[in-house]
């Protein structure tokens, strides 16, 4: 689907108007957990003076509405949990069972004149657009966590032969990032049951540090470094030769995704480049325009490369939180459901340490419902308004963004800015038409090289030739990997007023 990661944050935004139906129509009042609100809300406040400091504000501005929904989302299920924990669990799995249907279809089964069905692009759990990365493993990621205190703890028998038919699907999607978290949760599981819960029994024991051995044996194996060691050589080119393990690099790039997020703290240490304008930090700071990455593959890194420091640092005590709360779960048999919930919140914040699942909207909305099935507080606020107006609010921005993409798609700009001024798009098609629309384009998107460079052609075109200079001079700085050229235009157009 053409835009189809956009479609799902846009969605995402006006899913909270939706859940707070009921709220219009009965005088309802919510719980909203003190400590956990004030961060979220803390959270949002510094995001927000970052969306006005950032370098794509619609972008960050964006973003912000999505972290808004997410915010909401947790609320509604926090206050639902009871009656949502089963069934989510089973949604979930039967999502994920459905989606790995679809990748068998389109990597194995496809007729020929079906090939429309395989997405192209990335940012979808089903095919491997990126063929160092497979999706797929990603999501089943979550389907094995949440499954495994099941099968190893209360030995469910269903779960325990759903659990062994994935694993051969995990395992061959060759997702280091998901490796690595399966086996450190595993791991963690072996330590506290061992202590804390006696149906653990060694057997339940072996089975566990079988898994745990066995993924970590293949994250070490499937980098092509691995060629070089005589010991473990055969392993990949067995893989390689004959279940289509890709070529890989043992950091694939993160090393530099690393140094570029670094960088742009320290370029931006207050309020970062905005919510979502990682990208920006990359294309500023990447060596060669095939380092840059719309992610570091680390979410605390990204987080602080975009919020700042200010934000940064309430995120990291935000997750903190979540995660400290949960750690009964591994020391007391309090409620299965809850404690799947948090061994698969756990998972996904391993894996977000070294992997971009986090950027999935979709990804990201279950790992904050995750949080909100098994978090816990005993002080809270009553409250019914402030929610049924805030998911209003959201909705109405959501119909704002809907119907200015509508009339671009009609090619009406005019009308696409008056509904949402942030449009990108509409502002680059209506630059011409007067001063007020660049010097808007501007404001709006300080640290966007396309957007720079449309607007030192637009002073050139006005012969205004040292705005034009000055503007393909901050395009230049703001992605030096990929616009070289400027810099002869620059050379080009300083030469022609040498009288």
């Amino acid at each position: 689907m053409e835009k189809g990661h956009e479609i799902s944050q846009f969605l995402i935004i006006a899913f909270p108007f939706f859940l707070y139906s009921d709220l219009w129509i009965n005088k309802v009042k919510l719980k909203l957990p003190e400590k956990i609100t004030r961060l979220f809300i803390v959270f949002l406040v510094f995001s927000f003076i970052s969306a006005l400091f950032a370098v794509n504000k619609q972008r960050s501005f964006e973003y912000l509405l999505y972290y808004a929904s997410l915010f909401m989302i947790f609320l509604y299920v926090y206050n639902h949990r009871e009656e949502l924990k089963k069934p989510l669990f089973i949604f979930t799995i039967f999502l994920s069972f459905t989606i790995l249907g679809y990748s068998i279809l389109i990597n194995y089964l496809l007729p020929a004149g079906w090939e429309f069905l395989i997405p192209q692009r990335g940012y979808q759990y089903v095919y491997a657009f990126y063929k160092t990365h497979n999706p797929l493993g990603s999501l089943l990621l979550i389907t094995l966590s949440l499954m495994l205190p099941h099968a190893l703890v209360f030995r469910s028998w269903i779960y325990s032969l759903l659990f062994i038919f994935i694993l051969p699907f995990f395992l061959l999607s060759y997702s280091r990032s998901s490796y690595l978290a399966i086996s450190l949760i595993a791991m963690l599981l072996i330590f506290f049951y061992r202590r804390h819960n006696p149906v653990f029994s060694k057997k339940m024991f072996f089975i566990t540090v079988s898994l745990a051995g066995l993924c970590l044996f293949l994250f070490f194996t499937t980098p092509a470094a691995s060629k070089n060691i005589p010991i473990i050589s055969g392993v990949n080119n067995f893989l390689e030769n004959n279940f289509d393990l890709p070529y890989k690099t043992f950091v694939s790039g993160r090393d530099q995704y690393f140094q570029q997020a670094i960088k742009g703290i320290i370029n931006k240490p207050l309020f970062g480049f905005g919510p979502g304008n990682y990208v920006y930090a990359s294309f500023k700071y990447a060596k060669t325009y095939q380092l840059a990455a719309e992610t570091a593959t680390n979410i605390f890194l990204e987080i602080f490369a975009e919020n700042g420091l200010t934000g940064g640092v309430v995120f990291f005590i935000l997750i903190a939180t979540i995660i400290r709360n949960g750690c009964r779960f591994l020391t007391e048999r309090e409620d299965l459901w809850q404690g799947s919930f948090y061994v698969g919140f756990l998972t996904m914040f391993i894996s977000f340490q070294t992997d971009y699942s986090q950027r999935y909207f979709s990804y990201f909305m279950f790992f904050i419902i995750f949080a909100a099935i098994f978090y816990k507080e005993d002080n809270h606020w009553q409250n019914g308004l402030f929610l049924k107006f805030s998911s209003l609010i959201l909705f109405i921005f959501f119909q704002m963004i809907l119907l200015s993409n509508i009339f671009i798609k009609i090619n009406n700009y005019q009308i696409a800015f008056y509904f949402y001024p942030l449009n990108q798009e509409a502002g680059n098609r209506l630059l011409y038409r007067s001063p007020f629309y660049a010097n808007l384009y501007g404001t709006l998107f300080p640290g966007d090289s396309y957007s720079l460079e449309q607007l030192g052609r637009y002073y050139e075109v006005k012969d205004d030739i040292g705005q034009a200079i000055d503007y393909y001079q901050k395009s230049y700085e703001a992605y030096p990997a990929d616009q070289q050229h400027l810099l002869e235009k620059i050379k080009t157009i300083k030469s022609s007023l040498i009288p």
